[in-house]
């Protein structure tokens, strides 16, 4: 199964308030603290392809964060989209466009925090 994986602007390496208002952006693989998700992954026989990250400023005020997000994640070819948790995902201001896509019964899915448990929306 192919993966992408959420991440703000601090998690993903970008900075911290000072780069909150950060465009969407992807990388291939995994970044940060993905590292272990995508370890984990792959012990079940999934990959993580991609890590989508935004500011945590952006993502809360720009009226199209969310398209613009998941339009990453769907460029990426991902099965399943990766937040945390919903409670971290909140913590870090995602849209919750996102957080509704990531759990809807979509073809969508999310990971526990401990990152090797699957949940089926």
């Amino acid at each position: 199964m192919r993966v992408v994986h959420y991440l703000n602007q601090f998690f993903a390496g970008i900075g911290g308030e000072d780069k909150a208002s950060t465009l969407p952006a992807s990388r291939d693989g995994a970044v940060g603290p993905g590292r272990k998700l995508a370890a984990a992954l792959a012990a079940e026989g999934h990959e993580l392809v991609a890590t989508v990250y935004c500011g945590d400023d952006y993502a809360a005020s720009a009226r199209n964060a969310a398209t613009e997000i998941l339009g990453l994640v769907q460029e990426a070819g991902a099965e399943r989209f990766a937040l945390l948790d919903v409670d971290a995902a909140a913590a870090m201001e995602v849209p919750t466009a996102v957080i509704v896509a990531a759990l809807s019964p979509l073809g969508w899915g999310k990971l526990t925090a401990s990152g090797a448990d699957m949940v089926s929306a």
